[in-house]
């Protein structure tokens, strides 16, 4: 294990490698933490219950399979957490309750097939969600419920990451609409928009989605215009 602490008048920065735990007797007034490609699998309770100074955490590239509700206590400063390319697959309800400050969540690379409706509760300041490269195909609104809009910024598809799984984007009428409404965004990389990308038969910019009330109750009906395809 080697890890490596630099320190000036009001600072921390912390990166290590080899990690199988992580050191909680070090992370005391710590600003930022990198703790990247390491072997971390679990976070216990109590972890960072001193690091309410930290404003940026980084797991990227570890064996974190899963993480309970109330593991980010003390984090009360934290702005931006990175839990990329981990084994992560189900975010349970309150998975990230205690981050009431946090703004950007990278939990692409994973292998996430089911996020519950409250699992981003307490999530109120967060400007980008960074979902892409999972075992997700669609989204319900239910997931996003908690999530602050308008502005929220989205990616569920990336061209860097060439395996990733096409989305089965009929299930995403809710949130075609959330961006014709402009609550949501997409993010951007290198001046491309990263918009889902689509089972072949579907294309996301001509995906229409049209609302209308029967008996009290919001129906939703699908209008897939497929490529190739002229308008009948």
């Amino acid at each position: 294990m080697i890890l490596v602490i630099f320190r000036c008048v009001f600072k921390a920065y912390i990166t290590a490698w080899d990690l199988e735990n992580i050191p909680q007797n070090v992370l005391t007034n710590a600003v930022q933490v990198q703790l990247w490609e390491n072997a971390i699998q679990t976070i216990p309770r109590g972890t960072f219950e001193l690091m309410n100074k930290c404003v940026t955490l980084n797991l990227c590239c570890n064996k974190i399979s899963s993480v309970e509700p109330g593991v980010w206590n003390g984090l009360d400063s934290l702005q931006s957490l990175r839990l990329d390319c981990n084994g992560l697959t189900i975010l349970h309800d309150n998975t990230f309750c205690g981050l009431q400050h946090l703004t950007f969540l990278h939990l692409a690379g994973n292998e996430i097939f089911r996020i519950d409706p409250r699992a981003f509760r307490g999530l109120s300041s967060l400007k980008t969600l960074i979902l892409n490269d999972n075992a997700l195909v669609t989204l319900s609104s239910e997931a996003f419920q908690d999530l602050p809009r308008p502005g929220l910024k989205l990616v569920l598809s990336h061209p860097l990451w060439t395996g990733e799984k096409p989305w089965q984007c009929a299930g995403l009428c809710w949130l075609r609409q959330e961006e014709r409404d402009g609550t949501v965004v997409w993010d951007t990389w290198n001046q491309t928009v990263l918009r889902p990308r689509c089972a072949s038969d579907v294309d996301w910019e001509t995906l229409q989605c049209e609302r209308r009330m029967r008996k009290g109750t919001l129906l939703q009906s699908v209008k897939l215009k497929f490529k190739n395809k002229t308008r009948e």
